[in-house]
């Protein structure tokens, strides 16, 4: 029979087994990335832009070197085509879904994003163009990347010289996600609305307000969440994806949250089992 040390360094080697969670490491890749200057030139109406291909480059490798694939899957399509002086243009309005993928723990988040684009003539490049704009937007939002100008305040003798606030060295804080900007992550690991977790969050860390958050505030949120989660499961289906999402978590918890966690677990079993229609 194992000693209650041997126990707890067994629980220990396998903690240190268990990978990070997937937004665990989307909060490092948005942390690792810094302000995107914006180096495309649109000669014909005289402006800067970020390209695709900067975009893509920022963030392919701080996500591959995390196991973290990005799929597009394309929900909608729509094709609209306007008369002009000079002949036609094909307008393509697009949605598509994203979805992180973690090669690790096998978790998935899916982040929608519409795109735009047009074409004159018979518009064959307007699908691509919105499917570019689509890809590029999405990550910009997800991992709140800026080009680091106001678009309001930039003039156009600015634009003409390259002199752009974009293309200053951003700081640390700059780059640095926010506890709040962490717990939207949550929010969507969890599928919890915004407003419903805010409250949830502000009456766990006892804060007034998101800007009052610390670090330390993120933890007691995903304890709190896991536990509203695993509590709140109207069936077994989503009490199994409640699990799924705290077997990857649950290490940095501390061990009498676990405990209740699995408290938790065991009372929700005990009381979809005694409820009629209950699944099998």
């Amino acid at each position: 029979m194992k000693t209650m040390d041997e126990m707890n360094t067994e629980t220990k080697k396998e903690a240190a087994r268990v990978p990070p969670s997937l937004v665990s490491k989307l909060a490092e890749v948005m942390a690792a990335l810094e302000r995107l200057p914006k180096l495309g030139v649109n000669q014909h109406f005289n402006f800067r832009y970020v390209t695709e291909a900067d975009v893509l480059d920022s963030v392919r490798a701080e996500l591959g070197r995390r196991h973290v694939l990005m799929l597009p899957t394309l929900r909608d399509t729509q094709f609209e085509k306007v008369g002009t002086k000079t002949g036609s243009m094909t307008f393509c309005t697009l949605k598509v879904d994203f979805t992180f993928m973690d090669g690790d723990t096998g978790e998935t988040l899916v982040v929608s994003m519409m795109g735009q684009g047009t074409d004159a003539g018979a518009g064959d490049k307007a699908f691509y163009k919105a499917l570019s704009g689509a890809t590029k937007y999405v990550i910009l939002k997800t991992f709140l990347l800026s080009s680091g100008d106001d678009p309001e305040t930039t003039t156009e003798s600015q634009v003409q010289a390259g002199t752009t606030q974009g293309q200053r060295t951003p700081s640390r804080e700059e780059r640095t996600p926010s506890p709040w900007d962490k717990i939207l992550l949550l929010f969507k690991l969890y599928g919890i609305a915004e407003a419903e977790g805010k409250a949830l969050v502000l009456g766990t860390t006892e804060k007034k307000n998101a800007k009052q958050l610390v670090d330390a505030d993120v933890l007691k949120v995903d304890v709190a969440l896991g536990k509203w989660c695993l509590g709140s499961a109207p069936d077994e289906k989503q009490l199994k994806r409640a699990v799924a999402i705290l077997k990857s978590r649950a290490k940095a918890f501390p061990e009498q949250d676990r405990d209740e966690l699995q408290a938790i677990h065991g009372e929700r079993v005990a009381t979809l089992t005694r409820e009629p229609g209950a699944e099998g």
